[in-house]
């Protein structure tokens, strides 16, 4: 049965060695696209500071040159997005800024 209500604390912690599998295997599957993206706190605690924000909802996009991007939005309790406000592109994309190499870049 699907959620109709989210709590604030949706999602699962997984080990290093669990999300290298699943990043190496997109990474196989996608290899023309970025692996990942990099929002900064100061524009995720804006999302999240909004009033009846229990989370944050990403959206798969691609942009002007067919590249993958996301699009990232609050959420509320009632599982509606929260559009009137903050959403959030632009996150810098790993490659080519990626940090040190690890399992989940490399």
């Amino acid at each position: 049965m699907p959620t109709t209500t989210f709590n604030g604390s949706e999602g699962s912690y997984i080990t290093l060695t669990a999300g290298t599998t699943l990043t190496t295997a997109f990474r196989t599957a996608f290899s023309t696209q970025p692996q990942g993206f990099f929002f900064g706190s100061d524009k995720l605690n804006q999302v999240l500071g909004q009033r009846d924000c229990v989370g944050i909802r990403a959206y798969f996009g691609t942009d002007a040159n067919g590249k993958l991007t996301l699009v990232l939005a609050g959420a509320k309790a009632n599982t509606d997005d929260m559009l009137s406000s903050y959403i959030l592109d632009g996150g810098i994309a790993c490659p080519s800024t990626c940090g040190a190499s690890n399992g989940l870049n490399s």
